[in-house]
């Protein structure tokens, strides 16, 4: 199994430019690209030619210094209430399908569609048909650039969409080639779900992973074995069901440390990630 972590992390100070071979001295394989989530970034504001241009060079350097480009974030956040900001997603996620091709990545992370946005919603079934609609559109455009999207369960407690058993449940029923479930591990937490069950409820759907941890009151983004996640039973659980992708962490790293001791601090989360994911140390 590859590691992995959020490449918003390993930036040369003062750009959004990978650094390699800081990535590579910690013992990582992989990073998740972060630059496409967010739509104010100048991704979706110049020539979408030159984007691709941009993102082909990107990815070829990052390989260059033996790192892969495992996953990219989809946009987020969106406003999925009006059919005006249902359009404008759109095209940001057909930005983001060609950003990945064009990245050398197969793997999309998206969040569910929320069409009553962040509060409760007022019909369940209504945003799970809005779903269906969603995915199988984006999945059939996504074929065609051989990207994978992995469906993300969320903390979002009024949201049917957000516990990983719907988001199963719901990856099943569409039954799409192409797509697949991104695990959040500090998700699961906040509705108290163990995380090696959730694992195995995954098995082979299980596509792409974002490691971290928290007490349960709220999605901290904590490293793992600093909240109340169960790493025994998550460790265990990736050995049964033979995964070998990346484990990419998804936890806040903290900025204000000296030099001396962030290099101690990021070298220890790179080993709890080796360690999860008996790989060795």
């Amino acid at each position: 199994m590859k590691i992995g972590v959020e490449a918003c992390h390993y930036y040369f100070d003062g750009t959004k430019t990978v650094d390699t071979a800081w990535l590579k001295r910690h013992g990582y394989d992989c990073i998740d690209y972060g630059r496409i989530c967010s739509t104010s970034d100048e991704l979706y504001t110049m020539p979408e030619e030159e984007m691709i241009e941009f993102l082909k060079k990107e990815g070829d350097e990052i390989r260059k210094g033996g790192i892969e480009v495992w996953q990219v974030h989809g946009p987020w956040p969106t406003d999925d209430k009006t059919p005006e900001s249902c359009a404008k997603k759109w095209e940001d996620c057909k930005r983001a399908v060609k950003g990945t091709a064009a990245l050398g990545s197969k793997y999309l992370v998206m969040h569910p569609h929320m069409p009553f946005g962040w509060g409760g919603e007022q019909d369940h079934d209504a945003a799970e048909t809005a779903n269906e609609e969603f995915f199988k559109k984006l999945c059939a455009y996504a074929e065609d650039y051989g990207v994978i999207i992995c469906l993300e369960n969320m903390p979002f407690t009024a949201q049917r969409m957000s516990r990983i058993e719907k988001i199963v449940e719901f990856v099943k029923r569409l039954d799409l080639p192409n797509l697949k479930i991104c695990l959040d591990t500090g998700h699961c937490n906040v509705f108290k779900d163990d995380i090696g069950d959730a694992v195995r409820l995954c098995g082979d759907l299980l596509a792409v992973l974002h490691v971290h941890d928290n007490d349960t009151r709220c999605d901290a983004h904590t490293m793992p074995y600093d909240g109340k996640c169960n790493w025994v039973g998550f460790r265990e659980a990736l050995k049964e069901i033979g995964f070998d992708g990346c484990l990419s962490l998804e936890c806040h790293i903290n900025k204000t440390y000296s030099p001396e001791l962030d290099e101690y601090m990021r070298v220890g989360i790179a080993k709890i990630a080796a360690y999860l994911a008996d790989k060795e140390l």
